[in-house]
This record gives structure tokens, C-alpha cells and sequence, in this order.
């Protein structure tokens, strides 16, 4: 059957309005309870009325519509009939809006201790907030850093560290270097860095390959910066080393990576060598160099000047023996002589057989010496010829021709 009509003049009847419902035979339209609306005409029974929307409230009866929305730090549910914009309160480690019909959990990073706030607080620095719903913020702990509104800790960089009582860090340089001669990862201390390797600062591994750079200006090594790599040529690395270590004076190691002192080969004869040597240098002109037999490390075992009486025109002499006599003709009174064309025996005087170091004036029998400029050094020259002749298995000076002796004499 069609619902009445009502004449113009009966203005209060009709279609049941907005807001309210009619049962049958109701004199008069019943209002909508508060908390619930009618947005339709014609509603005939209270189930006409239905909860207030969510996130709003309605807070008087006979509503068509909600009268407002929830009020910032609450929040209305759907299907519970909310007379109050603060009908219910927004719970600790959330947040509500306005209008908000259920409380939303704080984002990651943040956090709320109180209950009916409408916003979270980023978590401080030094400190995470991992829970989405609750909860205080906790100290970052140790070997992390943890900046404003962390919600995980973040693990110091690699090559660096935190003691195990080191904690509330909150920028990643406030983690410390790694140890020297040691490595780190996650931020912890891992162990010693292998033999062969050296480990100043920076580094996460056991045997680190650093990008190519002077190690020898490791002072300088930077926070986050790898000052760390394979041993050099010339040096050795035992474990846990923090600088590359010289192989001693008369050695050398010509590739890189050595673990251990004995890694250090001794010089070869011919050369010399100085402390941290890669290369060996080979024995100069008028020198010799013995080499090493790899226990001599206090001194450098310089290149040696051939003696007087000698001379030495190609590098690389390895013994004395190599140096080569001054041939007949030519006196070599100096040492670390290089050849002895320089030194030809003076007009009017011979000297000896090759290797010595006697020039001396030529004298017939009978005749007498004027102006011998060699006067004076005779007699020491021939000392000394005799000694390094005895050494040769040459004649002795009581052996010499009467003329040296007589000019040896006359030269007095």
C-alpha cells in the first residue's frame, strides 16, 4: 500500500522525514537516538537509524547527518555510535588525526609515549625505535650509530669499531678507526691482520688490497680512509704488523708479500744493498762488493775502494781479487781508481811490474841522481811494494835490481 499524502493543511503528516522513523501508526516521527542518523525519508523502524560515520560523531538525536568530525588525539570507530568528538582516546605508540576513525601506529622511527596525541616524536639520536606500537626508545647499542628517527640500528662502517661498552653513538664517525694491525667488520674487532699484509687503519678484511697509495705517508691516514694493504717490496709483514718493516741492511725482497724476516734475501756479491731495498745496486766503478751471507745487519756493507796499486774499470766486482793490477809503466797511487791511464810514470823514471806502487828513477852504475823528486816517498814505497809483492809471491826488495837498490839509496 503507498504511504499517505498529506492535504496542505495538515503539514505534520506525510513521508516519515530525515533523521527519524515512523512505526506504524505512529502519531508523530520518532527521532533518530544520538549517535545514529537517517540520511532517507520514509524510515519505519529504529533499524531506519543507523550508527554514526566513522571517524565523526553525532551528538544529538535525530541527525540526517554527522555532527562533526573526532577530534585530533581520538578517533570514532565505525558501527559505535559516537555523541563525542573525544569518544575515544588515541592509545600510547599511536597517532590520530582529525576525523580519524582508528588509531594509526607511529612510522618506523618514531615513537609516542603518551596516550591522545595526535602525532609521533622522531626518535632522539642516539637512541632506536623499533617497536611500531609501543614503547620507549632504546640506546643504540654498541658497535652501531643510530642518527634522529632510527628505527634499526645501523652497523658502524667497515674498517671501523665500538668497545663492547661503547653505546648511544648517533653519527658513524664517532665509531673508531680499527685497531692497528688488526681488521674490523660490522663493527667489531675481527682479529689480527694476516702475515705478508699490514693493517694501519680501515680495514675489513684479514688481508686487505687497498687501492695503490704511498704508504709511506701513512700518518696521514684519514678517518674512513683503507691505510691498509699488501706488503711492499723491500719490507716484510709478520702478523698483526701496523707498518710495513725494513728488510735489514745487505738484503732485499724484490716482490711484495713477505711474511716473515727470513723473506729477505741477502745481497748478491757484486752488489749492496741498504735497508728496505727492493732493487740491489750494482758495485761501482773501482770498487768491489763481497755481498752477504744474510747475518750482517747492523752496518751497510758499502762497495769497498780497490786498494792503491789497483784499479777497477767495470762495475760489479764481487771480490778484491777482481780488482785489476796497475799494469808496467804506470803508477796507480791512489784508491778507488778507475783506470790508470791518469797515471803514467813520470819522464825519467820506470816503475816496477804490474801492481806496484814503486815509480823510480833510472840509474846507470857509476852515475849520480840530481833532483829526485820521489825523494822522499821511496822508502815507504817500497815498503809497501815489498809487502803487497811477499803477498803475490813476488820478488822481495833485497831481490830487486842493484840500480832500484842504489836509486833507493841515492834517493835518501
Amino acid at each position: 500500500m503507498p504511504p499517505p499524502v498529506g492535504p496542505p493543511g495538515f503539514p505534520l503528516s506525510g513521508p516519515c522525514p530525515l533523521g527519524h522513523y515512523c512505526p506504524q501508526g505512529t502519531p508523530f516521527p520518532v527521532p533518530c537516538p544520538a549517535g545514529t542518523l537517517n540520511n532517507a525519508t520514509g524510515g519505519g523502524s529504529q533499524d531506519s537509524c543507523v550508527p554514526c560515520h566513522p571517524g565523526a560523531f553525532c551528538a544529538s538525536p535525530g541527525l540526517s547527518s554527522p555532527t562533526g568530525p573526532c577530534s585530533e588525539g581520538f578517533y570514532c570507530p565505525a558501527n559505535s555510535s559516537s555523541t563525542s568528538p573525544t569518544a575515544l582516546p588515541c592509545p600510547q605508540g599511536h597517532f590520530c588525526g582529525s576525523g580519524s576513525a582508528l588509531p594509526r601506529p607511529c612510522p618506523a622511527g618514531q615513537y609516542q609515549p603518551a596516550s591522545g596525541s595526535a602525532s609521533c616524536i622522531p626518535c632522539q639520536r642516539g637512541f632506536y625505535c623499533q617497536d611500531l606500537v609501543a614503547g620507549d626508545p632504546r640506546l643504540c647499542p654498541p658497535h652501531s650509530y643510530c642518527p634522529t628517527g632510527t628505527r634499526v640500528p645501523l652497523p658502524c662502517p667497515e674498517g671501523t669499531f665500538t668497545p663492547e661498552n661503547m653505546s648511544g653513538l648517533w653519527n658513524e664517525k664517532e665509531c673508531l678507526p680499527c685497531l692497528p694491525g688488526h681488521y674490523c667488520r660490522h663493527g667489531k674487532l675481527e682479529g689480527k691482520c694476516a702475515a705478508g699484509y699490514f693493517c694501519l687503519a680501515g680495514s675489513s678484511q684479514a688481508a686487505p688490497r687497498g687501492l695503490p697509495f704511498s704508504w709511506r705517508f701513512l700518518a696521514g691516514c684519514r678517518w674512513g680512509q683503507l691505510c691498509a694493504g699488501l706488503c711492499p717490496a723491500g719490507h716484510y709483514c709478520l702478523e698483526g704488523s701496523e707498518v710495513p718493516t725494513a728488510c735489514p741492511a745487505n738484503t732485499l725482497r724484490a716482490l711484495p708479500g713477505a711474511a716473515r724476516r727470513e723473506d729477505c734475501l741477502p745481497c748478491p756479491p757484486g752488489r749492496w744493498c741498504k735497508a728496505g731495498d727492493s732493487e740491489a745496486h750494482l758495485c761501482p766503478l773501482g770498487h768491489f762488493c763481497l755481498g752477504s751471507n744474510g747475518s750482517e745487519h747492523s752496518r751497510v756493507l758499502a762497495p769497498q775502494q780497490c786498494p792503491p796499486h789497483t784499479f777497477r774499470g767495470h762495475p760489479g766486482a764481487q771480490s778484491l781479487a777482481e780488482c785489476q793490477p796497475c799494469p808496467p809503466g804506470f803508477l796507480c797511487p791512489l784508491p778507488g781508481l778507475t783506470s790508470f791511464e791518469d797515471y803514467p810514470c813520470p819522464p825519467g823514471y820506470w816503475c816496477l811490474a804490474e801492481g806496484t806502487l814503486s815509480c823510480v828513477q833510472l840509474a846507470l852504475p857509476g852515475s849520480s841522481l840530481v833532483q829526485n823528486p820521489w825523494r822522499s816517498v821511496i822508502p815507504a814505497l817500497l815498503d809497501i811494494t815489498a809487502r803487497i809483492q811477499r803477498r803475490q809471491g813476488s820478488p822481495t826488495p833485497g831481490e830487486f835490481p842493484a840500480n832500484l837498490a842504489m836509486s833507493a839509496q841515492q834517493g835518501q
